[in-house]
């Protein structure tokens, strides 16, 4: 039998279980939508998890979430036990986890705040680029309003370049004036939804732009 990576993305390829029921798949894309009795489950992406305090942040914000009638799935809803796994073997395993996760929703919040440097965190980009190709409904937001050339300037500096500004090494800084990489701010846009930002900087932990981007969600629904 032949499968197509599309299915192994969209997770219908069949897979071994190891003796394990396989997770019903939950609805998805316009007929998932079209089920009313069900609320959408949105999936909250971004590095929340890492925060000192992550279980009481999902917790505000899935708070927030069921208050617009959405269904809220944190990444840290499920632990995976590190016994009886090397390191690598429970990374991975939290990995597929998310995944899982992921693909049983309709939707996500997807934290764009910058994390460990100028952009976005890297695990939470991944996540977008898998749920784009699923066709989910994408929504994004950022505590940091500065665009990502202006943080990229601000953290390693600038010299002139041929055609733009480069930092020092000679790597050009995208001149577009968006959120994040284009390929970020285009993954946003073609799952439907936009990114909201704030006026001013806020702190991680400020809920102000994520309202606003549930409530865009939820009124999606």
């Amino acid at each position: 039998m032949r499968i197509t990576r599309l299915e192994i993305l969209r997770g219908e390829a069949p897979q071994e279980t190891g003796g394990r029921a396989p997770p019903c798949p939950a609805p998805r894309g316009a007929a998932g939508r079209a089920k009313k009795d069900l609320k959408m489950r949105v999936y909250l992406a971004g590095p929340d998890v890492f925060h000192p305090e992550a279980l009481a942040l999902g917790e505000k914000k899935k708070q927030i979430c069921r208050e617009l009638g959405l269904a809220p799935v944190f990444p840290l809803d499920e632990f995976v036990p590190p016994e009886g796994r090397s390191p690598a073997e429970h990374g991975l395993a939290i990995a597929e986890k998310d995944f899982r996760l992921a693909r049983s929703c309709m939707a996500a919040l997807v934290n764009l705040t910058p994390f460990h440097g100028p952009s976005m965190d890297v695990g939470t980009a991944v996540e977008l680029g898998f749920m784009v190709a699923l066709g989910h409904r994408l929504v994004g937001y950022s505590t940091d309003p500065r665009p990502f050339g202006a943080r990229i300037a601000e953290t390693y500096g600038t010299i002139p370049g041929e055609r733009r500004p480069t930092t020092p090494d000679g790597y050009s800084i995208e001149p577009f004036g968006l959120t994040d990489n284009l390929m970020v701010d285009g993954a946003i846009r073609d799952g439907g939804g936009r990114v909201f930002l704030p006026d001013t900087p806020l702190p991680f932990e400020d809920l102000t732009v994520f309202r606003q981007a549930a409530r865009s969600l939820a009124a999606s629904a």
